[in-house]
C-alpha cells in the first residue's frame, strides 16, 4: 500500500476551502502561518491514523476470520470513528503538550504519548467489540496487538519527523551537555528497531498461529484447502505490513543520519573557510552529540586563540602576534639572530611642544600622528616593535623569523622613512608651527625575542643594529636633516633612491666608537 497517496488523502481530509477575499483582508497573516506549521508538524501522525484505519478496515474485512461476519459498512465506520477520535486526541496532545515542551524533549515525549495513544485506541476497540458484537476475547486481542503494533512503527516514525523539525529551530537550540555513559547509541537504536520488528512479527505471528488456525479448523473442517490458503494470505499479509513499516522507519532514520552528517560537515566547511561564528546544534543523544559537543569545543578554541590573536595585534604588530601565537616560548626567549633594517623616528622640540599643551591634548595628537606613521610603516611591511614617549621604533625584515620573504626589507625602510617625512609635512601643530621628525637607519644582525620574566615579557628586538638607528636619527638634527642613513643602508639601495641621498662621509656618533659612513636627505630631484 503506497503511504504517500494515503499521505496526499490526509492532507485533502484537513485542507480547508478558501475564504472570500474580503476575510483574508481582515485576518492577520500570523495566525495563517501558524495553522500551515502545526498542519505541518502532524500531517505525518494524521497519515498514520489514516492508514491505521485502512488496514484495519481491510484486515478485519478480507483476512481476520473473527470480523468477515459483520458488514463491511459495519467494520469501516467502527474503525473510522476509533481513528478519527484517534487522530482528534493526537492533534490535542502534539499542540497543547507536546510543542510546549524543551526542544529536546519533544521527540521522546512525542513517541510516548503517542504510543499510549494507540494502545488506548485498541483498547477501546476490543472493548466496543466485545460489548456491541460479541466478538471473542481473542478478537480483542488481535485488535489490541495489530494497533499497538502499528502505534509502534507509527510512534517511532513521528518521533523521528520531530526530531527532524529540530533542524528548522536549531538556531534557537539551548545547550544540551552529556556524556559517552549518558548516550543511547545509534548501534543500539538500531538493535532496538530491529529487535522491535522481529519481536511484533513473531507476537502476531503466534497469535494467528494458536489462535486463527484453530478457529479455521473448527470453521471449515471438511475444507483444509480453505484454511490452508485463509492461513498464508493471514501471514503474508501481516509480514508484508510489518516489513513496509520497518522499512519505513528506517529510512525516516536514515534521512536523520544524513541531516545529521550534513549539518556537521556544513559547519566544518565553513570553519575551514575562516567562519567561526557557527557551531553545530546538539539534537541527538547519541554519538553525534559527542561529536557535536567536541566539534563545538574545537570552534570555541580557535575563536579564543582568534580573541587572542587579534588583541596581540592590536597590542603588537599582527606579525608580531602570529610570532608569539606559533613560535615556541624557548625559542622566543633565547632570542633569534636575523638581519634586519631598524628604523628610528622622533619628534623634533616635542619636549617644549608638550610643555606649551595640555597632556590631554598631547595624548590626542600623538595618537593622531602615530596612526598616520603606523599606516605608512605596515604598508611596506614593517614591524612597529614600540612607542617610546614621541618617538617610534620600527623594523623591516622580521618575517625572516617565519621563514618568509618580502623584498628588499632596507629598500622598503627608506621609502616608508620618506613616505613618513612627506606625512609629517602636511601636519601642522596647534601653535601653527609645521611637524618636524627625524629618522635614523641602520642595517645589521639583531636579536629578535621576548624580554622580560616568564610570567610578563614583550616581544623586542635589541643589538647594536637597534643602538645605531637611535644614534643616527639624533645625528639627523645636528645635520639638519629628516632623513639619516648608514652606508649599510644606503649601498642595497637602487639608483633612483639613492640620489635621494647626499654623502656626509664618516662621522662620529655620539655613544659609539669609531665613524659611521652616513647619507642624508632627502634630496629634491
Amino acid at each position: 500500500m503506497d503511504t504517500r497517496h494515503l499521505g496526499e488523502i490526509a492532507s485533502n481530509i484537513i485542507e480547508l476551502p478558501p475564504l472570500p477575499a474580503e476575510v483574508y483582508s481582515g485576518i492577520s497573516e500570523a495566525p495563517l502561518q501558524m495553522m500551515n506549521i502545526k498542519v505541518k508538524n502532524n500531517r505525518l501522525a494524521l497519515e498514520y491514523s489514516l492508514v491505521s484505519a485502512v488496514l484495519l478496515s481491510f484486515y478485519g474485512i478480507a483476512v481476520c476470520p473473527f470480523i468477515d461476519a459483520l458488514p463491511s459498512a459495519t467494520v469501516v465506520l467502527t474503525f473510522s470513528i476509533a481513528f478519527t477520535l484517534h487522530a482528534l486526541v493526537v492533534l490535542i496532545i502534539n499542540n497543547q503538550v507536546i510543542d510546549s515542551l524543551p526542544i529536546h524533549e519533544r521527540a521522546i515525549k512525542q513517541f510516548l504519548f503517542e504510543l499510549a495513544i494507540y494502545i488506548a485506541t485498541g483498547l477501546a476497540l476490543g472493548l466496543f467489540n466485545f460489548m456491541a458484537f460479541d466478538f471473542p476475547l481473542e478478537s480483542g486481542y488481535k485488535i489490541v496487538v495489530g494497533t499497538l503494533s502499528i502505534g509502534l512503527f507509527a510512534s517511532i516514525d513521528n518521533a523521528l519527523f520531530r526530531e527532524r523539525r529540530i533542524f528548522d529551530e536549531q538556531d534557537t537550540l539551548p545547550d544540551m551537555k552529556g556524556d559517552a555513559s549518558s548516550i543511547f547509541s545509534v548501534s543500539r537504536k538500531l538493535a532496538f528497531l530491529f529487535s522491535l520488528i522481529m519481536v511484533i512479527t513473531a507476537v502476531i505471528l503466534t497469535l494467528v498461529l494458536y489462535k486463527d488456525i484453530n478457529y479455521l479448523i473448527n470453521e471449515y473442517a471438511n475444507s483444509p484447502e480453505r484454511v490452508r490458503h485463509a492461513f498464508v494470505i493471514d501471514v503474508l499479509f501481516i509480514m508484508s505490513i510489518i516489513m513496509l513499516f520497518g522499512l519505513r522507519v528506517l529510512y525516516s532514520y536514515s534521512k536523520n543520519l544524513k541531516l545529521l552528517f550534513e549539518n556537521q560537515v556544513n559547519v566544518m566547511t565553513l570553519v575551514g573557510q575562516g567562519n567561526l561564528d557557527t557551531h553545530v546544534p546538539v539534537m541527538t543523544r547519541d554519538e553525534f552529540m559527542l561529536i557535536a559537543q567536541e566539534t563545538n569545543q574545537m570552534i570555541d578554541g580557535l575563536k579564543e586563540k582568534e580573541r587572542l590573536r587579534s588583541i596581540f595585534g592590536k597590542v603588537v604588530s599582527p606579525m608580531v602576534a602570529e610570532q608569539l601565537l606559533t613560535t615556541e616560548s624557548g625559542r622566543l626567549r633565547d632570542g633569534i639572530n636575523i638581519q634586519a633594517t631598524v628604523l628610528f623616528c622622533d619628534i623634533r622640540g616635542f619636549t617644549t611642544f608638550s610643555e606649551s599643551i595640555e597632556p590631554s591634548e598631547v595624548v590626542r595628537f600623538l595618537n593622531d600622528y602615530y596612526s598616520r606613521m603606523l599606516e605608512v610603516i605596515e604598508h611596506h611591511h614593517g614591524v612597529v616593535d614600540k612607542f617610546i614617549g614621541d618617538a617610534i621604533l620600527a623594523v623591516f625584515g622580521l618575517e625572516k623569523l617565519s621563514g618568509k620573504g618580502n623584498g628588499n626589507s632596507t629598500e622598503r625602510a627608506v621609502r616608508a622613512a620618506l613616505e613618513m617625512q612627506a606625512k609629517a609635512e602636511n601636519i601642522t601643530l596647534p601653535d601653527g608651527q609645521t611637524l618636524g621628525i627625524g629618522i635614523g637607519l641602520h642595517t645589521g644582525q639583531v636579536i629578535a625575542g621576548t624580554i622580560g620574566s616568564p610570567d610578563r615579557f614583550e616581544f623586542t628586538v635589541i643589538g647594536d643594529t637597534v643602538n645605531t638607528a637611535s644614534r643616527l636619527d639624533g645625528l639627523s638634527k645636528r645635520l639638519k636633516q629628516p632623513i639619516v642613513l648608514s652606508t649599510h643602508v644606503y649601498q642595497p639601495l637602487s639608483e633612483e633612491l639613492k640620489r635621494r641621498f647626499v654623502d656626509q662621509g664618516e662621522l662620529e656618533i655620539r655613544g659609539r666608537e669609531g665613524k659611521v659612513h652616513v647619507y642624508a636627505g632627502p634630496k629634491n630631484i
